[in-house]
């Protein structure tokens, strides 16, 4: 994102977040009929819980982690999934409280006693978000393996059966952390897979304690991990590449943008995963066993105010083998024509996390050709992975906590 951009985000971000939870106080100090020092009360609990995401997120940005950060981002995160459903099943009742106005079909306990209605109205709205935030807190941290086999007209029959394992959107940070990425390891592993992909998203924001990282050295393939960086993993600062560093990859079939590739690599977090042995894949492809030719382009790849140099994707990969499988790792499933034009074969992506909560699914859907799981755009097919971590709420309602087992075949 440009400066235009990241501002019209926040003001749009902030705008909804506040103006919807004065909605979600309005109404339930109305339905609740507080007054004296119990609507004090109130106001003080619900003004603190609002304002612990923003504070957190804005002083760990300009100041690193500060005393109860952890606790605050904590408590504003899960509060955000709370107010997603408690906008819906407040406004639901308005609705029907609406058609009630027309029609009358609420019972006289309702119309006659409205104090007591309007408690009770209250007490049932909160067990539903109470059970569908407690539902999407497991549900976010219960990994799931999908497994999706994907044809190939020009993989050889030796090569049938390779299996790549894929994990995106991990957003370790506050909320997931080592524990849990370690978790991922484990389930990885135990796939047996020939190679490991990672498109992007690894890490939350720049306060993120890379260290956190370290079970990424644990992770067993055949053919070893690569990496595609999404746009959280380049919120920490880059620094300018004034070394004539190599490529950490080396294969005869490599091709690179050396300056792409070592800005990043020069950054933290790329130093980091190569200490971790993961290969970063920026503007490079390597061939795999002679099956197919693994292609990656970090995030901030043919987007506008990056300041780096566009390349098309069919100049990216020039020299590949055309007679094995062209695969490309990129976090956003965007840009598809020019994929599918250069004639890469399958696009393995991340980014949507499915909407993460129901009903935000009908949204990415909208937003993007194919959001979650296998689809086909012309000749090109491709995989989003919904997320293996979350982003914000550590809440997936209706999305499943992604690892993927592909298993490539031949025709």
């Amino acid at each position: 994102m440009n400066i235009k951009e990241i501002i019209i985000f926040f003001l749009v971000f902030f705008s909804v977040y506040f103006f919807g939870n004065l909605y979600i106080y309005k109404r339930s100090v109305l339905a609740l009929a507080l007054e004296g020092r119990y609507l004090n009360y109130y106001r003080v609990l619900f003004l603190f819980i609002l304002l612990s995401y923003p504070v957190a997120k804005i002083g760990t940005s300009f100041f690193g982690n500060f005393f109860l950060s952890k606790q605050l981002n904590i408590i504003g995160s899960v509060f955000m999934g709370v107010m997603l459903y408690s906008l819906l099943t407040i406004f639901f009742v308005d609705i029907l409280r609406a058609a009630n106005h027309f029609v009358h079909f609420f019972p006289d306990i309702i119309t006659k006693n409205k104090i007591l209605a309007g408690r009770i109205t209250f007490c049932t709205v909160f067990f539903i978000i109470f059970c569908t935030t407690a539902y999407g807190l497991f549900n976010a941290k219960h990994l799931r393996v999908i497994e999706q086999e994907i044809f190939f007209d020009k993989l050889k029959a030796e090569h049938s059966g390779f299996t790549i394992v894929q994990i995106s959107d991990i957003h370790l940070g506050d909320i997931i952390n080592e524990k849990f990425l370690s978790k991922v390891v484990e389930k990885v592993n135990s796939l047996e897979p020939d190679l490991i992909a990672i498109t992007g998203d690894l890490i939350d924001d720049g306060a993120t304690d890379l260290n956190k990282l370290n079970p990424l050295a644990n992770l067993k393939s055949k053919f070893g991990t690569f990496f595609v960086s999404g746009n959280h993993d380049h919120f920490i600062r880059i620094r300018p590449d004034t070394t004539e560093n190599k490529s950490p990859i080396t294969s005869d079939s490599a091709n690179s943008d050396t300056t792409r590739q070592r800005g990043f690599s020069n950054s933290p977090l790329g130093m980091k995963l190569e200490e971790l042995q993961v290969k970063i894949l920026h503007s490079q492809y390597v061939m795999i066993d002679s099956a197919f030719t693994l292609f990656g382009i970090e995030n901030s790849w043919g987007r506008r105010g990056s300041g780096r140099a566009i390349k098309p994707v069919s100049e990216l990969i020039e020299g590949y083998n055309k007679e094995s499988p062209l695969i490309m790792l990129k976090h956003v499933p965007n840009g598809l024509e020019y994929i599918a034009g250069a004639g890469v074969d399958l696009l393995l992506a991340g980014h949507t996390h499915h909407g993460q909560m129901f009903p935000l699914n009908f949204i990415t859907d909208e937003v993007y050709e194919v959001s979650h799981g296998h689809g086909k755009y012309e000749n090109l097919q491709i995989y989003v992975n919904c997320g293996t971590g979350f982003w914000g709420p550590p809440i997936k309602v209706g999305v499943p906590a992604e690892i993927t087992k592909i298993i490539l075949k031949n025709k």
